[in-house]
């Protein structure tokens, strides 16, 4: 049995922490409580490692998908944390999605570029159930927007099932940023 270090084999070493990281975070789906907690950070650890030799200069596809990776381990602990460690974990996840983004364009990567824009714009709109009055309208504006962006390329015809679902999170939020500016106007009236 080959062991891959990651002073001999920094990139297979890498690989490994990413894989490492897929199968931490799939557990923690299916697992509930402090356990789950527990290996939803073990995720997040091990997509950090991969990325100290996944660097956006050496290796960017790696390092986008892993950043990707991030994003999405970061949005599920998110959804299991509360209060500002919470808030800061969701800023963590659209750091790393939009990081991911820098490499996966639309014009070389059409498909990836859709699905990080379809994440990114997920995890505005959880940082904006978090937050109220301008800020929650700004987020979920946000993420009509890179949902808007998203369907350029998950067609009907080309995607027929991401376009579903992206149809459907996107009609989520226009209701609730409509339902936020109602919010907000109430505010602004009692306040003059």
């Amino acid at each position: 049995m080959e062991v891959r270090t990651r002073q001999q084999l920094p990139q297979g070493w890498a690989a490994t922490q990413n894989n490492l990281g897929e199968a931490l975070r799939a557990q923690a789906v299916r697992t509930e409580g402090t356990k789950g907690e527990e290996l939803l950070a073990e995720a997040v650890t091990a997509y950090r490692s991969a990325l100290e030799v996944y660097t956006r200069h050496v290796l960017p596809q790696d390092w986008a998908i892993t950043q990707d990776n991030l994003g999405s381990a970061l949005r599920d602990q998110a959804a299991r944390t509360e209060g500002a460690k919470g808030e800061e974990l969701l800023a963590q996840a659209v750091t790393a999605y939009r990081s991911a983004l820098e490499v996966r364009t639309r014009e070389q990567l059409p498909q990836d570029w859709a699905t990080t824009q379809n994440n990114l714009a997920i995890a505005l709109r959880d940082q904006a159930a978090q937050a109220e009055g301008p800020k929650a309208v700004d987020l979920l504006a946000q993420a009509i927007t890179v949902f808007r962006s998203a369907l350029e390329v998950f067609s009907a015809e080309a995607f027929p099932l991401y376009h579903e679902q992206t149809e459907k999170r996107l009609k989520e939020c226009e209701s609730l940023l409509m339902q936020a500016k109602l919010k907000l106007n109430k505010v602004k009236r009692r306040s003059q």
